[in-house]
């Protein structure tokens, strides 16, 4: 994914608006997809089990920050725990979990 993001961010900058409009339209395809795993995982999660409680722990996100070298940090700032606290939260309603 950072591959394709960094070939459009080297376009000339006679491409500026251009350069825009596919950074804005690859920026919406790659939220989407990440709403649509996990929808799918929260899915999976609620069928695997059912009649479940869960438990969601309130992360420090500064301190996994100062533990991690460099590419941990970027994957950890790039996941959406509170996006799959609220998928969860919602979703276990629906379920009767």
């Amino acid at each position: 994914m950072e591959l394709k993001r960094g070939k459009i961010q080297s376009f000339p900058s006679k491409h500026c608006k251009k350069e825009k409009v596919l950074i804005k339209k690859y920026s919406h395809c790659e939220k989407n997809r990440v709403l649509d795993y996990i929808n799918k995982f929260v899915n999976k999660l609620l069928n695997m089990y059912p009649l479940t409680t869960f438990a969601i722990e309130k992360l420090n996100k500064q301190k996994m920050f100062e533990d991690a070298n460099g590419k941990l940090s970027k994957k950890i700032s790039k996941t959406v725990w509170r996006s799959i606290h609220h998928v969860l939260k919602y979703k276990a309603a629906l379920y009767n979990s």
